[in-house]
């Protein structure tokens, strides 16, 4: 319900218009006064009081002139270490404080005193082959990960079952790629084991309810009870190359997903393409606000999407999602974050155990895709040969899996319950996204690059040039002294990949974003599907697509008769096979021969009527031959036979 100034009634819409009128800056709300706080987790009680520490010398420093100087840092140490009680080596020397202070300014650290908190990881080790490590979680879920009055097996157990069916794996292997795999040990079963979340390990072997309880007051561990309070979000890489609708080679699929602990819904989805298969950081941004704005349903799904809101807390891996841009996105959207150690993905569990499910019950079914990544065999198929399918209908087949598949069958994490079940039950507990956070975060695109100005013509990237019809870039060009300059002003802006129809330029004045469109590509596209279409004009191929629509009939008139004289010449050809394959049948073998025969060949012989003719020869009987208009050969002519 909205009330509207001038109208007596109040107005009724639904959400998803409500937040499109926002996107679209129809609805105005007053901006809250926030301070916005770098969120860094940090696990163990040592570590919490190192931060206090760093907090209580460095905290002094920023409020002197000069921070740095020996004096400053001698008295700053004398004063907080009389206050703490800080003696002998607990006490930091001068040089000692001035590192710290240095590091607390860092870009690196960004003013975050957690950050500066670096417990020492254990060094990797030797790390089993991909397979492996699918086939352990595999084994682990179906056989640890289950109900103990279902006869949940222990860890030696499971250790037993993983080793019989990597072994029965091995041996489909050939003998020069079996070298090469590396396994998973006994002692290394039990760590990761030991690793896994208590809390995920308690719900599926003896229930949510002993979990709650059990874990309820940990500090060191987390029970989600309510949805978005913890989201776990991961890339999964899939064996599958992409294609535009006149079949061009785009590149190659990455998914991001993102899953809510308490119910185990998808909160959201982002597919990304490129030439080289990586995860890209426009993909991450786009995941989370994919996340936080609520999604029509789709037209060809039966359900819609159930869940949608800023998260409390989001769990990721390193990588895209370590990186300073992806926090610094996460911070304006008020998330806190938690990142896994390194090496350590079954702290995922829950969407590294989703990703398995999404490979094998939906992308098994798309035609193209050749199977999960094993390092030992993934040359022997070439995926950017066979590309079928286009990212519309991967799109809908992932919707499609997501709310009328996996959102509908019951989850053992729930207690038999499934995700769609768990979101209606827990419904109340959601709140709908302020509509500034999402005004805000609709000018996060993705990357922040730099660019010149060129006057009039705009910001180029790409070979694209970004203009807007308001004039705000042409007034931002005059306002940074274009005119009276030899070069072009540089500014800031931020670009996605996923859509190259609009960036988001950063006005050094304000401080303010504001979108500015692509003066070529109208519509949402992705960089990989523009670059395919480009190299499809320079190779001369027709787009039908841009053709008018009184050709269409004519052309698929044309697509007709040619699958028509294709389909003659098969038969024609398989006409031809048959033909001679019945002539190669009717051929008879000699039959074989009675002492009579054999007898009579042998006197005939004798007599001389089966010897060959006699060879005679012949001089001068070349000059009687005649003549032919035709070039003769100048190979030497033999006269004269000789036995």
């Amino acid at each position: 319900m909205l009330e509207v100034e001038g109208v007596p009634s109040p107005a009724t819409i639904c959400v998803e218009e409500f937040y499109n009128d926002v996107q679209n800056g129809l609805v105005q709300e007053a901006e809250p006064s926030t301070i916005l706080v770098n969120h860094s987790e940090l696990v163990t009680e040592d570590d919490r009081l190192l931060a206090q520490k760093y907090d209580d010398y460095i905290t002094p420093l920023l409020s002197e002139e000069n921070p740095c100087s020996r004096e400053t840092l001698k008295q700053v140490i004398d004063t907080v270490a009389a206050r703490r009680g800080d003696i002998d080596k607990n006490k930091p020397s001068t040089s000692t404080l001035y590192n710290w202070y240095k590091k607390f300014q860092s870009p690196e650290v960004n003013r975050n005193f957690a950050a500066l908190v670096n417990p020492c990881r254990k060094k990797r080790g030797r790390q089993a082959s991909a397979w492996v490590q699918d086939l352990f979680h595999d084994v682990v879920d179906e056989y640890y990960l289950k109900p103990i009055g279902d006869g949940a097996l222990s860890a030696k157990e499971t250790f037993d079952k993983f080793d019989r069916a990597f072994q029965h794996e091995l041996l489909k292997l050939p003998d020069e790629d079996r070298q090469s795999v590396k396994g998973i040990c006994r002692s290394v079963c039990y760590e990761m084991l030991n690793n896994y979340d208590p809390v995920d390990v308690c719900i599926a072997r003896e229930g949510y309810s002993v979990a709650v309880k059990r874990y309820r007051n940990s500090t060191e561990h987390f029970v989600a009870e309510r949805p978005l309070e913890l989201v776990q979000i991961d890339a999964v890489h899939l064996n599958l190359a992409l294609r535009d609708d006149d079949g061009n080679y785009i590149g190659l699929v990455v998914v991001f997903f993102a899953i809510d602990i308490c119910t185990r819904a998808i909160l959201s989805y982002v597919i990304s393409v490129a030439k080289k298969r990586r995860e890209d950081l426009s993909s991450a941004i786009d995941l989370i606000k994919s996340g936080i704005r609520p999604k029509a349903k789709p037209g060809h799904t039966r359900n819609e999407w159930p869940l949608y809101g800023i998260p409390n807390q989001i769990q990721h891996d390193s990588g895209i999602f370590s990186s300073n841009h992806f926090k610094a996105f996460l911070q304006e959207a008020a998330v806190h974050t938690y990142q896994n150690p390194a090496g350590r993905s079954w702290f995922n569990a829950l969407i590294e155990r989703f990703h398995r499910t999404f490979r094998d019950k939906c992308c098994s079914k798309i035609p193209g895709y050749v199977g999960r990544r094993k390092d030992e065999i993934k040359d022997s198929v070439d995926i950017k040969a066979t590309p079928y399918t286009t990212p519309d209908q991967l799109q809908r087949l992932v919707e499609a899996y997501i709310l009328d598949d996996y959102h509908q069958k019951p989850h053992k994490g729930l207690g038999g319950e499934t995700p769609q079940q768990a979101c209606n039950r827990l419904e109340g507990f959601l709140c709908p996204p302020p509509p500034a956070t999402i005004q805000k975060l609709e000018n996060f695109r993705g990357v922040l690059c730099k660019a010149t100005i060129q006057a009039h013509k705009g910001i180029q990237r790409d070979g694209l040039f970004y203009n807007d019809s308001q004039g705000q870039l042409l007034k931002l060009w005059e306002k940074l002294g274009g005119p009276k300059s030899q070069k072009n002003p540089e500014v800031q802006f931020y670009r996605s990949e996923l859509d190259i129809s609009v960036i988001s330029v950063v006005d050094p004045v304000t401080r303010t974003r504001f979108p500015v469109s692509c003066t070529s590509v109208k519509t949402k596209t992705s960089l990989a599907e523009h670059k395919a279409k480009q190299a499809a004009k320079k190779r001369g191929t027709v787009h039908t697509a841009d053709l008018p629509q009184t050709m269409a009939p004519i052309l698929e008139e044309i697509k007709e008769y040619k699958a028509q004289k294709q389909s003659e010449s098969e038969k024609n050809s398989q006409k031809r096979k048959q033909a001679r394959h019945s002539v190669q049948q009717s051929i008879e073998t000699p039959s074989p021969k009675t002492p009579e025969e054999l007898n009579s060949i042998i006197e005939e012989n004798t007599a001389g009527i089966n010897n060959p003719p006699e060879m005679v020869e012949q001089t001068s009987s070349f000059d009687n031959t005649p003549q032919h208009s035709r070039k003769r050969s100048k190979k030497a002519i033999i006269s004269k036979f000789e036995v």
